[in-house]
Formats: C-alpha cells, structure tokens, sequence
C-alpha cells in the first residue's frame, strides 16, 4: 500500500539518517543479475537472498577471526518489470560504510553469482558502485516501493505522462518476494534512541 510504505520510508529516514551521517564516506551500490522470467522470479529472489547472507556471513566470521573488514551496511531489495519483454529484474541497493566494503561486497557478488547462475548472467559492469553525494537523497533512493506499480508504455521514449499498471506483474512481485524482509541492516546496531518502542499488550 502506497500510504503504508510512504510512513515506512519517514520512520526509516528517521532512524537510520543520524548513524548514516555519521560514516565519513559512505559508498551506494546497485547489484544486480539477467532479468528473468516470472516462473523463475521467485526462485531467483531466494537465490539472491541466500547469496547475499552468504556473503555477509562469510565475512563476519573471517572479521571475527581478525582476518577481514567488518562489513557495515543496510540494504533494500526491489524488482522492476519490463513490459516489452516481460521479464523480471531483481536487485539489491546497499548503502556501505567505506569504499573497501562496497568494492568487496560487489567482489564477492560477481565471482559467487557467476558459479551460481553462469558467466554470462552477471558482470562486474551491470553492477553500480559510487560514492554518495547526497545521503538522505540516497537514502529516499533504496527506500522506494519494492516493486514500480507503475511503468512506461514504451521504455525507450522520455516520460510523457502516460503509464501502465501492470497488475499480474505487480503481483508476481510481491508473492515472489514473500517471507523477505526487503530492508535490513548489518555491521551495526542503531543507538538506543533510534530503536523502536516497545508496544504494550
């Protein structure tokens, strides 16, 4: 729901925009793989989340034996549709602590994707790795909706006020992203006055 993810987004910007800042040069980085099917999509969304987690928890443990970088990061996960060849392209935004870790993470995507899904499924050049000149503009970014309700007619013309609503692709999305959690953190914990409240029964 439109309204719903509008109060996700403030609430997270909130919580998370003060420890952002605090990272004195913070990296944005895009990863990604070929676009896929909508009878693959859902298998290629665990794919990805798996593939992730490995990575994340890959390198917490060579960092706790001292033999690497603690990996500071949140990331977000969308998928977009392509209405002219109908397929599915899933893909994490992460916005990192330094530049070390997002030219690792991106790494790691590229050599591990490529046993996963092929050589020529992934490339190091489909992925997006800059710094970031504007953090809560950059924030906003990976805070979008999990998946574009709307979508241009025809993807190579400029925006001329007319969109579609592709609804079975809106909804191969959203029961192909299920059980995700399509925001989370890791690295760190967000101080005390961030955190949630706790409800009361």
């Amino acid at each position: 729901c439109p309204l719903c993810c509008g109060i996700r987004k403030a609430e997270i910007l909130n919580k998370y925009l003060p420890t952002l800042k605090s990272w004195a040069s913070p990296f944005f980085l895009t990863l990604t793989v070929k676009a896929t099917s909508a009878r693959q999509l859902e298998k290629r969304i665990s794919e990805m989340f798996a593939l992730m987690q490995r990575i994340i928890s890959k390198q917490k443990k060579r960092n706790q034996r001292g033999q690497g970088i603690r990996l500071i990061g949140i990331k977000s996960f969308e998928c977009n549709f392509n209405p002219l060849q109908k397929t599915y392209n899933p893909h994490f935004h992460l916005i990192l602590h330094d530049l070390h870790t997002a030219d690792l993470i991106m790494t790691e995507w590229v050599r591990e994707g490529r046993k996963l899904w092929g050589a020529n499924h992934i490339s190091k050049a489909a992925q997006l790795n800059q710094r970031v000149r504007d953090l809560e503009d950059c924030l906003v970014e990976i805070l979008k909706y999990s998946s574009k309700i709307f979508t241009e007619p025809d993807l190579d013309k400029k925006r001329n006020g007319s969109a579609l609503i592709c609804l079975a692709a809106y909804d191969n999305i959203i029961s192909a992203m299920k059980k995700h959690r399509i925001f989370d953190r890791f690295g760190f914990n967000l101080p005390e006055a961030a955190k949630p409240e706790k409800k009361l029964n």
